[in-house]
């Protein structure tokens, strides 16, 4: 799982507008996807908008929604043209996004896919915190005939039970200052290897990556 911090740290440091910061990272974002399509991996996971940046205020969602548009709409063109091969499902507050936002994502769900394709999970507007709450109603309700279960079989139930949950996370990449979840998914991370890139997301390269991974 890729969690790309520091879009408005970056702007400040070099003097650019924080908008301008998330055009690059939108870029960066989708860069990278080339990159990771090359590895020998079968599910790729981005952060990209947590439920706790949507409080933030109206310009400043509109300036981050502008720019994961730009995002979207050029991975559903190099789908589209056979350029990137990734399977999206998306995980979030589709009630609380854009329309634009939504129509993109709607796309992106429904483009063609086949065996050969990376699983691209696109969380926005997510809450880890929410979804674990989702995931204890879920277990609460399951039916296991009386019989008692071990840890790893309840999660295993629940992921094939659920919509919503994703598959366990073996890493975690975070760019910026600081390493933190940041309301990430929390049941599916809870024995990934964490690593922090010490560089804003609009700064790293897909060397940064790599050393990394």
């Amino acid at each position: 799982m890729l969690i790309p911090d520091g879009h408005r740290r970056y702007a400040d440091n070099i003097g650019i507008k924080r908008h301008e910061a998330y055009l690059v990272g939108a870029k960066i974002g989708f860069d990278l996807l080339h990159f990771f399509q090359d590895l020998d991996i079968k599910e790729l996971t981005y952060f990209l908008v947590s439920l706790r940046t949507l409080k933030r205020n109206q310009q400043t969602q509109d300036k981050i929604f502008q720019a994961l548009n730009v995002f979207l709409h050029n991975l559903l063109l190099a789908i589209r043209t056979g350029k990137l091969k990734y399977r999206v499902k998306f995980f979030g507050n589709c009630l609380i996004l854009p329309q634009e936002t939504h129509c993109l994502i709607d796309e992106l769900m429904g483009s063609p896919c086949n065996e050969a394709y990376i699983n691209l999970n696109l969380l926005i507007g997510y809450s880890g915190t929410q979804s674990l709450l989702k995931m204890n109603r879920e277990l609460g309700e399951m039916d296991w005939d009386g019989e008692a279960v071990s840890e790893s079989q309840s999660f295993d139930q629940l992921m094939k039970k659920s919509e919503f949950l994703l598959s366990k996370i073996d890493l975690v990449l975070r760019t910026g200052d600081i390493f933190r979840l940041s309301d990430a998914p929390l049941l599916e991370t809870m024995n990934s290897c964490c690593i922090l890139i010490p560089k804003y997301f609009p700064e790293i390269e897909s060397q940064d990556v790599r050393a990394a991974i």
